[in-house]
């Protein structure tokens, strides 16, 4: 995959894609095979040097019992007054603040019990925005926002975001409209490839995926 390109992994449920995630994550090593970044190994990186690149939301985001603001200064030590108002309207983080009569200082509890499921996804998108990372891991992202929640935030990201790479997975495949390349994992590794009108058009696995056919 190269600097600017959007892709994405679908397929059915318990095909390979989270194991795919937990692999460009690091969070598990390959037992064959390797996985390269500019031609050198992912397990020749150190993961402190690739964990400070890489930039993750996913549907698991973990959030520390302390304020709102805390749960997103997190990422980065250095950041700028800039920096963290971009991260906080871009991500629409500034819309929970609201939601709280101690705004930003509001305290989220253990395991963010005083904040929904979306809210915490805001709040890691949040985080991304702040990181400014060169790759960034989309997995299961936006399961929990609304509609409208879901496509300006991603909206955003694509924009700020089109020098870099850009890897989705997902099952909801309408929001990889614009992608430049889905892959269809099946039993048989990668069964399909292509855009999403491309897909569409050839009316195989992704097509049923879309539309709900089993087959």
């Amino acid at each position: 995959i190269s600097s600017g390109e959007k892709i994405a992994l679908v397929g059915e449920s318990g095909i390979g894609k989270s194991t795919t995630a937990s692999l460009l994550k690091r969070s598990l090593l390959p037992t064959s095979g390797e996985i390269t970044i500019n031609g050198t190994s992912l397990q020749d990186i150190t993961f402190k040097s690739y964990s400070s690149k890489l930039g993750i939301v996913d549907q698991s985001d973990y959030i520390l019992n302390t304020s709102l603001i805390e749960n997103i200064t997190v990422v980065k030590e250095d950041y700028t007054d800039e920096e963290l108002q971009f991260s906080l309207s871009k991500s629409y983080v500034d819309e929970i603040f609201e939601k709280f009569p101690e705004g930003k200082n509001t305290l989220v509890g253990e395991g963010g019990v005083h904040v929904s499921s979306g809210q915490r996804q805001k709040i890691a998108m949040a985080r991304l925005f702040l990181k400014n990372p060169d790759l960034i891991l989309l997995d299961e992202a936006t399961n929990a926002l609304d509609i409208i929640n879901e496509k300006s935030i991603l909206k955003n990201i694509k924009e700020q975001y089109n020098d870099r790479i850009i890897i989705a997975i997902t099952h909801r495949l309408s929001i990889l409209e614009d992608f430049d390349k889905i892959y269809v994992l099946g039993e048989d590794n990668i069964v399909e490839s292509g855009s999403f009108e491309e897909l569409i058009k050839l009316k195989g696995k992704f097509y049923k995926l879309y539309n709900g056919i089993r087959e």
